[in-house]
């Protein structure tokens, strides 16, 4: 029997100590998994504005992110009638053999294939992303030694932009997620970010069952009214009052939207 080389101990142990080396079946599943949500979706209905929505939940580390997309799906299933229309992609080992994990192959097929299937003309995408934000680099995604990539708003708005979905209304609550809004809002796209572009946002713990902007934004005033604009006034004032209480320097979410985004939006009968 050879004996094993200095190396390969030390890369053994370097799996131990990151919980495990590649799964590489788990990476294999991928497409089929993005296949199995994507072709499930409900058919579209003619002459009615319709919503989808998709979840993003970027960081396997904190189940804090898995949490806050699973009941935002949930809610928008209940209150904009997503159901049959809502997909999630999610990196955490609980949900692992469940939903697709959240990387950039995955959301740009993901996104390719509802816009196959949406009147792209139009109906209404609504993509909710929660993770850990990078400073001037965009959304860290990462699934322990699987996965770990950065999505820069402009690859985001790549992805946007091939898939042929016209009608955009995105979400992304990370730190110095401000950078997102500038790059992908438009006269079509909605953006909303829980950060400018220069702080961080709070509430990624492993035990939380919110962030502090997911919690106000969706939990606290998204269940009360179908206006994202009222939402995020009163959820933006309530996040900075919670921040300013606790002596953290105040994150400063952002909203930006045009007229046609907001007239489509007012199509759908809620």
């Amino acid at each position: 029997m050879t004996r094993p080389t200095s190396k390969l101990i030390a890369n053994l142990f370097l799996c131990l100590i990151l919980s495990g080396c590649v799964n590489q079946a788990l990476l294999d599943a991928q497409p089929a998994l993005v296949t199995a949500q994507s072709t499930n979706l409900t058919p579209q209905s003619p002459d009615k504005v319709e919503m989808y929505f998709v979840g993003f939940a970027a960081d396997s580390s904190q189940n804090v992110f898995m949490k806050e997309v699973s009941y935002v799906q949930q809610l928008f299933d209940q209150r904009f009638e997503t159901e049959g229309r809502s997909l999630l992609l999610i990196n955490n080992r609980q949900t692992q053999h469940d939903y697709p994990m959240a990387t950039s192959d995955n959301l740009s097929a993901t996104l390719t294939a509802i816009g196959q299937q949406m009147d792209v003309d139009n109906d209404i995408l609504f993509l909710y992303l929660s993770g850990h934000g990078e400073f001037r680099f965009g959304l860290n995604v990462s699934f322990g030694p699987n996965h770990n990539e950065t999505i820069s708003p402009k690859e985001l708005k790549t992805m946007l932009d091939n898939s042929g979905i016209k009608w955009r209304v995105v979400v992304v609550s990370a730190c110095f997620s401000g950078n997102f809004v500038s790059q992908l809002a438009d006269l079509n796209t909605l953006v909303i970010s829980a950060s400018d572009p220069n702080h961080p946002s709070f509430g990624c713990t492993n035990t939380a069952e919110f962030t502090f902007f997911g919690e106000a934004f969706f939990k606290n005033n998204l269940t009360r009214t179908h206006s994202f604009f009222q939402a995020f006034l009163a959820a933006k004032e309530e996040v900075t009052l919670r921040e300013t209480n606790l002596g953290f320097d105040n994150s400063n979410p952002m909203y930006q939207s045009a007229k046609p985004i907001d007239d489509q939006l007012s199509l759908m009968d809620l």
